[in-house]
């Protein structure tokens, strides 16, 4: 009997830790008729209870549909909410949002208790959330909906994110960002916020905006003085705050659109409800409007979003578990030691939640848990990085059954007799796979050689001196192509090979997935950031794993591959003579095992490429060794010892396990590597099959991502022919060097993005030159601006001219006569001038292209004359007479950057043309330009017309077409010249981190921080720091004194430069550094809420900063996690969510709004965000205009 629990528990423990690994990786395959023949009465029975419940608690549905709303935000709508503490959960209902607001989970538990007696582990308790929360809108009169069911219950809890639920003290911002964290947009926000259209709050909630709104000492001015009167006599000044207020003042138990109505007369009773209706120019505003004047609006809206918010992170198929008690999760939890309590009560969230638990025995469960993880084969903690479940489900061991069925055996019989003279080449090999895996995947990037175009992984700073056997590697390709030409991939080889060391050296054996495909690219930035080091901590190691989605036991079990191999005496000096700097050994180091390392890598470092066993007893063997060093602390590298010598690290139980157990060791490390193994794959037509794995492929080297730099009006050096676009090679030098493109254009690898768009549409068709050419039209439409039939059918050019480029493109400091003399040479005549030039109705430019004007005109060394005196002064402010780079940035028009219009001219009158060349139309004496400005100036649309006609004119210089130049593959490389250039120089885009100095990571695509170590901010976000911090009436006293005089002079008192940008680091403002944490140092931070981190007294925060200040490198190494961290917060993936066509609406527009602008990035000096919606409008463009033409 003990024995068949004990067998239960293993086979419990892997169905919970098999439900726990691939948690992070699901498809919705959610579906309103799931339970159609297992549970067909569930919505009647969800109904019944709530019903019940409902009749002496109005209260409750309100509750219920509030509990679906802060489960759904938190790693999604997995019934986690619910779960109580245990001794492995911490409850995601004591978090601060949570507590004392969250009611109604004894009614959850009373449905689940009336389900389970009729459909017993059927339905999960998400899915009794969501369908409680539609049962409970329609009962009370709201809108009903096809409740999409399908949902499995989690098996953790997280209280960390339940901390970032919305809060009812949020301004719109805020609120907004929290809630496109979870892939809903601004109508979802106003919709789901209608929820609050019945229920109730307490005076806690909001008692702030009866006495003291922002600290100021009076009310929230945007609430309607009668009601808050109201407010002020149910929630008295210093009351206890939890008398509870109805929500909607009118109908407060009926679901309607009064809540709506309540906002438009100043009634919302939380912040965060007024906030969508007085936050002033806010988009909100529309559609609350909508909502208070058509319910039936309200209630479609509310139910796509309800929908919409059910299916964020939603578990389904074998992920998860159905629980049988919703407050705790099921056997698993039960065989853990964790406690079998009634479930919660919290038919008042005033009450609070207390909970007694009797604990019983834990540690001999935990044991068994270690064990059975490791059993079970360490199932995968989600997918892997860079890859997904489609690409690792193509892999299969019989991939090459058919096409090159000997394939295994080849590599085995080149490794065998390799191995007869070196060993050592069979732990190389694991090592080299391994070393390939964490960089981008599991793609051979590693075997690639350095090239005009790669920067090969082997130069990394944990490959130099590290990795060897990639001879081997080339003698096995060699091999298989003789017999197999072209069909196995260098990454399968590898894979191979890694498999075939462990069995020849004696460890276990395992079926490789096959069918990887190899990489067009390598990453050594990847390499060294990503693969872990020698003297790497536990922690570190910890974090280096997760990264590529492996977990501890992954760790633990993977590092045990030392049980054969060598490294070098440099790789753990430091353990033996000065240990963390502390000028003596590391005191985790055996003594006699230390004595006898110094005798081999003595001090003088003489011998630190010398090699030295890993693995001290049995070097060659791959067996379990390796974890009984460690236990005698003889373990050969510091991020070795770790495992074992960390104190209460729980590495150190599956250690043990392992030294005592060589088959659970081979069985989790057959496991680790199948995992590892699957790590950001290439499948299917992704990369390549090499022919020789140390170099891509003759016709592939152009198809590598190259960053460039891109701007759409300055292509007519030579003609519209694409010729700006192309690189720096061996036969042609790039105009993008040229004097009046240098430092001036962006925007190139856009058009790469857009070529590539088009090429996966139209493949071989669209040119270069004509992407450049309808990019300009769209740029002009997006901000406003005038759109036109753009002439099509241009072919790029072979060649690009840097001499042309420098002699022809007019420069900012040009006089007119210059101007019409550059414009001349192209046919274009006064007007084009004129029109064209309009084009500095939107952008920025670098200071260094005016800063002459500013200071040294002509040589004069005094201003230019024709500049206004009020707007000069605004300039020196922004670029300083201090010999700096001049690489500030200004807007172009000063009044309406962003937008399309025609202000430019009438900026022009009042002298406040930002570059020379603008100015020089208007202030020439006698020049027939003055008219054609005052022209425009006065009236938008003539100058929209000439615009147009102008745009045609000038996308006609110089065209090639007929048979004439090529179609580029790739927009900054010629067909002919891709594979084989001896030099490639690629420009990195101009707002890029490698231009900031930062460090880089492997982007979760698309996610943008503010990162305060470069980049701007308008006065209005720091304003009342200056003047009324606070509503004092007198500035920040945390804001150093002669800092809040700069920032006076650049943003008066009058608020008339409250759009104007300055620097958030005054310092270095245009490279990411630890200056900031510097300038905070110095009472110099901007924004508040950066001086906060420093100047709060007592804060936690200001460690951090002075060690970020002390040590840049510090601060990359956190940044860099941090980024990667927060690029994870609420992802959807699978199935849930949408690709959309145009980022700023969903795809379906179920509501029929009007198509809105996207918002503006909070801190952009470049305006707005627009390259996804432009690549995807572009294609379209392409499409009407090819079918008119």
């Amino acid at each position: 009997m003990m024995s068949f629990l004990s067998s239960f528990k293993v086979v419990a423990l892997c169905y919970g830790v098999f439900m726990f690994g691939v948690f992070l990786s699901s498809e919705a395959q959610l579906d309103p008729s799931f339970y159609n023949k297992t549970c067909p009465n569930v919505h009647s029975i969800v109904r019944e209870v709530i019903n019940n419940v409902s009749k002496t608690d109005p209260r409750m549905p309100a509750s219920l549909l509030r509990l679906h709303f802060h489960d759904c935000f938190v790693q999604g709508c997995d019934g986690s909410l619910l779960l109580n503490n245990t001794a492995t959960i911490v409850s995601e209902q004591q978090a601060r949002p949570n507590n004392n607001s969250i009611r109604g989970l004894d009614v959850v538990n009373q449905i689940k208790t009336a389900v389970e007696n009729a459909c017993p582990g059927i339905v999960s308790c998400a899915d009794i959330l969501a369908l409680a929360a539609e049962i409970s809108s329609v009962l009370d009169q709201g809108p009903d909906w096809k409740v999409q069911l399908g949902r499995r219950d989690s098996l953790t809890a997280n209280i960390t994110l339940a901390q970032n639920l919305p809060g009812p003290s949020l301004t719109l911002d805020q609120l907004k960002a929290r809630f496109t964290a979870q892939g809903l947009n601004t109508t979802d926000l106003v919709a789901l916020s209608g929820a609050h259209t019945f229920g109730r709050a307490r005076c806690s909630l909001f008692v702030g905006r009866l006495y003291n709104f922002s600290n100021t000492g009076n009310p929230d001015p945007s609430l309607n003085s009668s009601y808050l009167q109201t407010l002020r006599s149910l929630c008295p000044n210093g009351g206890p705050g939890t008398t509870v207020a109805n929500l909607d003042l009118t109908t407060p138990d009926t679901f309607d659109k009064n809540y709506y109505s309540n906002l438009q007369v100043h009634k919302g009773l939380l912040q965060s409800d007024q906030e969508l209706f007085s936050t002033s120019g806010a988009d909100t505003i529309d559609i609350v409007n909508k909502f208070s004047s058509d319910q039936n609006a309200f209630f479609e809206a509310f139910k796509a979003s309800m929908i919409k918010m059910g299916n964020i992170g939603v578990l389904t198929g074998t992920q998860g578990e159905i629980r049988k008690q919703c407050n705790f999760i099921n056997s698993q939890s039960a065989q853990l030691g964790l406690y079998n309590v009634a479930s919660k009560e919290s038919s008042s969230s005033e009450d609070g939640m207390k909970e007694k638990f009797d604990s019983i025995s834990f540690q001999s469960a935990i044991n068994e848990f270690l064990l059975a993880i490791v059993l079970c084969g360490v199932v995968v903690l989600g997918t892997f990085p860079l890859s997904s479940d489609a690409q690792a489900s193509q892999l299969d061991p019989s991939f090459y059954r058919d096409t090159c069925p000997t394939v295994h055996s080849i590599v085995r019989d080149v490794l065998r007799n390799v191995s007869k003279t070196d060993p050592r080449i069979l732990a190389s090999l694991m090592r080299v796979h391994f070393h390939d895996c964490f960089v981008q995947g599991c793609d051979a990037s590693i075997l690639l050689n350095d090239t005009a175009t790669i920067v090969s992984e082997q130069g990394a700073a944990p490959n130099n001196n590290s990795i060897r056997g990639l001879n081997v590697v080339n003698d096995i390709k060699t091999a298989v192509e003789a017999v197999c030409p072209n069909t196995v991939s260098c990454a399968d080889i590898l894979a191979l090979a890694a498999e075939i060391a462990s069995v020849l050296g004696g460890g276990p054996d395992w079926k490789v997935a096959l069918g990887r495909r190899d990489s067009l690219t390598a990453n050594r930035t990847l390499a060294n950031q990503n693969l872990p080091a020698a003297f790497f901590t536990l922690p570190q190691l910890t974090t280096a794993f997760a990264n590529q989605g492996l977990n501890i036991t992954d760790l633990v079990t993977l590092s045990g591959a030392h049980t054969f191999g060598r490294a070098q005496c440099q790789f753990f000096f430091a353990r033996l003579y000065n240990f963390n700097g502390t000028g003596n050994p590391d005191p985790t180091l055996d003594s006699s095992y230390r004595q006898i390392l110094q005798s081999q890598c003595p001090i003088d470092g003489s011998k630190n490429t010398s090699v030295v066993n890993l693995d001290l007893t049995t070097p060659d063997t791959v067996d379990n060794k390796y974890y009984s060093n460690l236990q005698a602390q003889k373990g050969l590298l510091q991020s070795d010892q770790e495992l074992f010598s960390t104190p209460n690290a729980s590495t150190t139980a599956i250690v043990n396990n392992f030294s005592a157990n060589q088959t659970l060791f081979f069985e989790a490390f057959k496991a680790s590597m199948i995992k590892m193994g699957n790590i950001g794959v290439l499948t299917g037509t992704n990369g390549e099959i090499r022919k020789q794995c140390n170099f891509v492929n003759s016709n592939s080297m152009g198809l590598a991502n190259v960053a460039s730099n891109k701007e759409s009006f300055s292509e007519n050096g030579i003609g519209c022919d694409g010729s700006i676009l192309l690189n720096d090679t061996s036969s042609i030098v790039s105009e993008q060097s040229a004097g009046p493109n240098n430092n001036s254009i962006r925007g190139l690898d856009v058009i790469n993005q857009i070529k590539t768009a088009v090429e996966n549409a139209c493949p071989a068709v669209v040119s270069c030159a004509d992407i450049v050419a309808l990019a300009a039209e769209v740029s002009s439409e997006l901000a406003n601006g005038p759109s036109w039939q753009v002439p099509l059918g241009r072919r790029d050019s072979l060649t690009a001219n840097q001499t042309l480029a420098n002699q022809n493109l007019p420069a900012a400091n040009f006089n007119l006569t210059l101007l019409i003399s550059r414009f001349a040479n192209q046919n274009l005549n006064i007007t084009d001038l004129v029109a064209l030039s309009g084009a500095h109705t939107i952008g920025r430019a670098q200071c260094r292209f005016f800063s002459n004007r500013l200071y040294n005109f002509s040589s004069s060394g005094n201003p230019d004359p024709t500049l206004n005196t009020s707007y000069l002064q605004t300039l020196k402010s922004i670029c300083p007479n201090d010999g700096g780079s001049g690489t500030n940035l200004t807007n172009l028009d000063l009044t309406t950057p962003d937008t399309f219009d025609n202000n430019y001219y009438s900026n022009l009158q009042q002298q406040n043309g930002l570059l020379q060349s603008d100015q020089e139309l208007w202030n020439t004496t006698g020049a027939s330009t003055i008219t054609i400005v005052n022209s425009f100036s006065s009236n938008q649309t003539l100058f929209f017309e000439a615009f147009k006609a102008s745009m045609i004119k000038m996308g006609n210089i110089g065209v090639l077409t007929g048979s004439q130049g090529e179609i580029r593959t790739q927009c900054n490389f010629v067909n002919g010249n891709s594979s084989g250039l001896a030099t490639l120089v690629t420009k990195q885009s101009q707002d890029n981190d490698g231009r900031g100095g930062g460090p880089d990571w492997k982007v979760a695509l698309g996610r943008r921080d503010s990162a305060h170590t470069f980049g701007r901010a308008q006065c209005q976000f720091f304003f009342a720091r200056l003047y009324n911090f606070n509503g004092t009436g007198n500035p920040d006293p945390t804001l150093d004194s002669s800092y809040r005089q700069i920032l006076q002079s650049q943003c008066p008192i009058d608020g008339s430069k409250n759009t104007s940008v300055v620097n958030l680091d005054l310092t270095t403002p245009d490279t990411v550094d630890n200056k900031y944490y510097s300038n905070l140092q110095a009472q110099k931070g901007l924004l508040q809420s950066d001086q906060e981190l420093f100047s709060t007294p007592n804060a936690s925060t200001t460690a951090i900063v002075n060690n970020f200040s002390a040590n840049q490198t510090l601060f990359f190494e956190a940044f860099r996690a941090s980024m990667i961290k927060m690029g994870n917060i609420g992802v959807l993936t699978g199935s849930n969510g949408e690709i959309r066509k145009q980022c700023n609406l969903v795809n379906s527009n179920s509501m029929g709004l009007a198509n809105v602008s996207s918002n503006k990035e909070f801190f952009s000096e470049d305006g707005m965000d627009t390259k996804n919606i432009e690549n995807q409008f572009l294609v379209s463009k392409m499409n009407n205009q090819n079918a008119t033409k």
